[in-house]
């Protein structure tokens, strides 16, 4: 992929990060004996010929025992290879059938790599389903349940027997050493690692499997490329990886990087939305949104003629006027238009292929090959079928003008089972499906179909696969052909819904703009979402370099919330490294770094992904890898609080409430002022700094910054305090700078200086600050003025609050935990209902002395169990919903998630619906209805799992009306709604989460469940 697309972004994007691979020496090879060696400089491997093993060393470390490659002996010899990697050597083994196994080593590539050729010396066609090219021993140092183990399934211990898609990484999580094994290619085969326990340490077999790969008498095939490498650090492991595989694919990115809108969850409007409302928003982003870098404006699944249709648009539907005055509106105000459909899934009883279902995959008994949900598979491997498609996607994106194409359902083109959404190891039958080429493996149709549509699409489009989620087998599949790939499940406007996003773009961010572009789903801020947990999530977005496209209605929303949409784009096209990988399934400390030498910035993001407790996290000099500061200290400023954090030197640790995060720009404090931050972007500089230069003899900081036109824009300077003191004298911008209306205001004074800049456009401005030597203040903390405490019921968290006082604040609560926070507001939520806490608050100052106390006690209420409602009028399961979902199953009418009767609490329920967390209902909502009641619980069904645990939540219209407590066999098992309805509500939405442990065995029932439609029914 050898193009450049532009977005109609109003900024540089930066490009992706460079090829750490190195031209590296020659490789050396050398036969002694039965040993035959290669070695090139980075990593070495012995084959010992007698015995038909090998092993492998690197960093000095000898990771690799008793290597086995598909079968032991045979002739070896060495020879030279050649190919995408350079020019390389290989120990070659011949077997005596003919099939050929090699190790490889290429000049600056830091993996031993293995590649079979499987040989046909029979006299009829060979049909193989899989192959095993390695197996080989691993020894780290450390006992096998002492190593984690990281995986697209996520983090275990070494001990525990593992199975994942493309790769497995496998670290000591105190120093991160450790080994990286992972497929470099997926031509025709789906690569697969598995790892378990051995004496001494693990034992990692790869495979490939093909389903059916056929191989012609006397003929050889071409194995897939295998890497196994160690490394002192593991991150540096994946990252080369990552960086390999797109030098063994020739994949070259483009290098804007899409950020914006999909339609999909917005509320209103979501769906595909429609022609008026898309006109609208596209002028709102052209005035607000555009001079921020975003560029994008996708329609989702719904504008099609019926759902696996896409040769039209519904002329009924939301596009009664077609497809192209929309793309033609997006484009006037200056974005790209982007359009959802599924290229392989279609409908195969649509009139249009009455006389070609010949066009689509079978099943061995001739029937066609549908999968749930997708549709049925269109065989790219029949030439008419592959002309249908070609004239679908030109008409799209040649005629219609869609130049952001998010191809979904991809698992199709493979024909193979859905697994979404957990990324485990499964059999999804592979192999089963028949192609009307019988020589073409699964995956090889598939990845000629991802050809096609970048064919038919043409270079300026930009080619959104989505999702692995749906079977991982596309992970691998997919390289090479794809500019950006969903690699979160579907995702939501709740904190439940987030977090397996932030999973999947955690475990595989290293692919992150080496192999693709990692798109983790959407950017969501609205309600129930916290303020603090909208910012979080787009914090991380931020950080990770990640796509960010937003899916809410953008008019509507308050500003607090569109600051977040600002602020987080354009993507800064950098890869963020999560610095506790290999000691969290979630990780918390994300590190992002841009610049070298005296322009370098370090950004670092601390994220608590719990609902309850208060982390405390360390940031570590050394850990983080920053540059060493020559006066001892370092000097940050959280971004979300607007508020510097005072020098510290090797480390410093950070509290964060729960379901929230702290972005805090780091520099080192030496002897003289340094920028430490900018009010831009969460990145705080590092999109919009182009220059930035001390002037030593005139006492001068100076530098360039790209400024977004209307938006008030402010430098946050640090200066050291004691004896070699500066004091901020004045702040200016340039004389064109000054005459294109451009104005500096200096705002604050002392350690900490601030200067704010307006300029009336989008704007590159040269700005100086000029210091002279001088005592900068420190004034002692302030006292803390009217804290409070809040107690609102006792199902919320308590929120206590007090008077800014520009200080950061060590808080502590009654049973003795200390917090250092940045916000004059802290939300506890790991409190109980009925207690009562007493919270001590101080200000801390910039030398680090506490000021006076203040204190305050609240108590939470007590949990009472609410009347019996009355029966409803309108019973839920006799409505449709609007929308639907639920975490695992169907939603149950009348029945339980496993399809059962309803019981809860041990009694049997004829009427209800049956659902399994994490689960959302929306209904419609009419005028007369009055009240919503109903009883609650988990289904009895899973009673005898202790992992139960379920909290129910009525909405209306976006508002929180009612709320449980968390349900679980042990506590509370039930509970009672009857809820007013707000007069004009347009819809009710029942929501049921997982209490924040996890879904497993959340089954859930709503029962006597519906709408009361008199005023005056019994309660």
């Amino acid at each position: 992929m050898k193009r450049l697309t532009w977005f109609g972004l109003a900024w540089v994007v930066l490009a992706a990060p460079a090829m750490c691979l190195a031209e590296g020496s020659p490789v050396k090879a050398a036969r002694s004996g039965n040993v035959v060696l290669l070695d090139n400089g980075l990593v070495a491997v012995r084959y010992n010929t007698a015995a038909g093993r090998f092993t492998a060393s690197a960093e000095g470390v000898a990771f690799g025992r008793e290597g086995e490659l598909t079968r032991s002996g045979g002739k070896s010899r060495i020879v030279d290879v050649g190919g995408a990697l350079g020019g390389g050597k290989a120990i070659e083994i011949e077997h005596a059938d003919g099939s050929v196994d090699q190790i490889l080593l290429y000049p600056g590539v830091p993996f031993a790599c293995i590649k079979p050729h499987p040989r046909n010396a029979g006299q009829e066609a060979l049909t193989m389903d899989k192959l095993t090219p390695a197996k080989i021993g691993v020894e780290l140092g450390r006992r096998a349940a002492d190593v984690r183990v990281l995986g697209c399934d996520g983090l275990t211990p070494g001990d525990k027997a593992r199975t994942s898609y493309m790769f497995l990484a496998a670290a000591d999580p105190k120093t991160r050493g450790g080994i990286v094994v992972g497929w470099l290619t997926h031509d025709r085969g789906s690569g697969i690692v598995s790892s378990g326990a051995s004496q001494g340490g693990l034992r990692i077999e790869a495979r490939i499997e093909y389903g059916k790969l056929r191989i012609a008498p006397g003929q050889t095939a071409d194995g897939e490329l295998l890497a196994i490498g160690y490394f002192k650090d593991a991150l540096v492991g994946l990252e080369t990886y990552a960086e390999t595989i797109a030098r063994a694919n020739g994949i070259r990115l483009p290098k804007a990087i899409p950020s914006g809108y999909c339609t999909w969850y917005s509320s209103p409007f979501g769906g595909a939305s429609d022609a008026r409302h898309m006109a609208q928003l596209a002028e709102f982003c052209r005035e607000h949104l555009t001079k921020f870098g975003f560029g994008v404006l996708q329609i989702d699944d719904g504008w099609q003629i019926s759902g696996r249709d896409f040769t039209m648009y519904r002329k009924d539907g939301p596009y009664r006027e077609g497809m192209k005055p929309t793309a033609d509106k997006i484009a006037a105000a200056g974005m790209t238009a982007g359009i959802w459909f599924i290229p392989f899934g279609w409908d195969h009883k649509r009139e249009i292929f009455k006389e070609h279902q010949d066009w689509f995959v079978h099943h061995a008994d001739g029937k066609p090959y549908e999968v749930y949900w997708a549709g049925t598979c269109l065989d790219m491997t029949r030439p008419e079928a592959r002309t249908f498609l070609r004239g679908v996607i030109g008409q799209m994106t040649r005629e219609w003008g869609y130049k952001y194409i998010k191809i979904d359902g991809l698992w199709t083109g493979m024909a193979v089972k859905i697994l979404y959404p957990e990324p485990t190891y499964r059999d999804d039958r592979l192999g089963d499906a028949v192609f009307h080429d019988p020589n073409v493996t699964n995956v090889q149709a598939y990845r000629s179909g991802l050809e096609l549509v970048r064919e038919a699409a043409g270079d300026d489009v930009f080619i959104l696969g989505c999702n692995i989620a749906q079977n991982m087998r596309t992970l691998g599949a997919s390289i090479g052909r794809v500019d950006g790939m969903r690699v979160g499940r579907d995702i939501g406007a709740a904190w439940e819904h987030i977090l397996p996003s932030a999973e999947m773009g955690s475990r595989l961010y290293f692919l992150h703009g080496r192999v693709w572009y990692n798109d983790p789903d959407c950017l969501m801020v609205r309600e129930p979402m916290t303020l603090d947990q909208a910012r979080a999530w787009g914090s991380w977005i931020s950080l990770t370099g990640q796509l960010n496209l937003v899916s809410e209605w953008l008019p509507a929303l308050p500003a607090e919330r569109l600051e977040i949409v600002k602020r987080s784009m354009p993507n800064h096209g950098l890869c963020g490294r999560p610095v506790d990988l290999f000691e969290s399934a979630l990780p918390k400390v994300w590190h992002l770094r841009a610049g070298e030498g005296a322009s370098r910035r370090d950004v670092v993001g601390v994220f608590n992904w719990d609902l309850k407790k208060v982390e405390t996290l360390g940031i570590d000099a050394g850990k983080l890898g920053l540059p060493e500061a020559d006066g001892g200290a370092y000097v940050g400023f959280d971004y979300w609080a607007g508020k510097f954090v005072p020098p510290f030197a090797d480390g410093a640790e950070v509290s964060v409430p729960p379901g929230s995060c702290r972005v805090i720009a780091i520099r080192p404090m030496g002897d003289r002022p340094v920028l430490v931050s900018t009010s831009r972007h969460i990145t705080q500089g590092v999109v919009d700094i182009a220059r930035e230069a001390w002037d030593g003899d005139r006492h001068v900081l100076s530098g360039t910054s790209r400024v977004v036109g209307g938006d008030p824009y402010e430098l946050r300077i640090a200066a050291p305090i004691g004896s070699r003191s500066w004091e901020a004298v004045s702040a200016k911008v340039s004389e064109a700078d000054k005459g294109a209306g451009v104005s500096a205001t200096m705002i604050d004074h002392g350690p900490g200086v601030r200067v704010r800049l307006d300029s009336k456009q989008n704007r590159q401005v040269d700005w100086a600050v000029h210091f002279k030597p001088g005592e900068a203040g420190t004034p002692e903390a302030a006292g803390i003025g009217n804290l409070r405490a809040d107690a609102p019921s006792p199902f919320e968290p308590v929120t206590v609050t007090w008077d800014e006082s520009g200080s950061t604040y060590r808080l502590e609560r009654s049973e003795g935990s200390a917090l250092a926070i940045a916000a004059n507001r802290f939300v506890d939520g790991g409190v109980e209902a009925g207690k009562t806490y007493t919270y001590t608050v101080r200000a801390v100052g910039w030398s680090g002395q506490a000021g006076e106390a203040a204190r305050v006690t609240v108590t939470v209420p007590k949990l009472d169990m609410p009347p019996v409602p009355p029966r409803p009028d309108v019973l839920l399961s006799g409505l449709k919903p609007v929308r639907a979902s639920v975490g695992w199953g169907k939603l149950g009418t009348d029945k339980s998630a496993e399809g059962k009767p309803l019981r809860v609490s041990g009694k049997k329920y004829d009427r209800g619906v049956g659902v399994h967390a994490n689960s959302e209902l929306v209904y419609a909502c009419r005028p007369e209805y009055k009240r919503f009641v109903a009883v609650v619980g988990p289904d009895c069904e899973v009673r005898s799992d202790a992992r139960t645990s379920v909290v129910f939540e009525v909405w209306a219209d976006g508002r929180r009306l009612a709320r449980s407590p968390k349900l679980a066999w042990k506590t509370i098992d039930y509970w009672h709604f009857d809820v007013a309805i707000p007069p004009g509500c347009r819809e009710v939405r029942l929501v049921v989460t997982d209490g924040g442990d996890g879904i497993s065995a959340d089954h859930a029932d709503w029962v006597e469940a519906g709408f009361v439609t008199r005023l005056d029914a019994a309660r």
